[in-house]
């Protein structure tokens, strides 16, 4: 792997990784991981990091389909992204990570759309064990993202 295919974006995230963004509901951690997947769509850089054009693949799993589309809209405009951005997103799909078959079924939509950035928006309503025990919408374990080498 090249140095620069190394990265997702040039000293920030490293492919593959593992990341969290952490904080307190409302303090704008989707707005967030939105902007980070459709910069990182467009390869236009982000934070002042630069990278590649990568393909992003969103699961919400908080928000529901006209929220997020809401939000999706507001940052395309922002980010002047068009029609044909690479950014896939699926809302409410209620993946249960315990499962082999839900896991088979996210990795088949990722192999699908050559994702290159995964954001689980939010990873504590796909693990039954953080279900109910104030992860969801609590201080923490709010989006992970896993940039994915498949």
């Amino acid at each position: 792997m090249s140095e620069e295919s190394a990265f997702l974006l040039h000293g920030l995230f490293n492919r593959p990784s593992l990341n969290f963004i952490l904080g307190t509901p409302g303090s704008k951690k989707t707005w967030l991981a939105l902007d980070l997947a459709v910069s990182v769509a467009l390869g236009r850089g982000w934070l002042g990091y630069q990278g590649p054009a990568t393909s992003a693949l969103y699961m919400d799993e908080e928000l529901g389909l006209t929220a997020f589309q809401q939000r999706l809209r507001s940052v395309f405009l922002a980010r002047r992204a068009g029609p044909k951005t690479p950014f896939h997103f699926s809302s409410i799909t209620r993946y249960d990570f315990a499962q082999s078959n839900d896991v088979e079924q996210l990795a088949a939509q990722v192999r699908s759309v050559g994702a290159g950035l995964i954001v689980i928006d939010n990873l504590a309503n796909s693990l039954p064990l953080m279900k109910g025990k104030g992860w969801g919408r609590g201080p923490s374990f709010d989006i992970p993202f896993a940039p994915c080498h498949c």
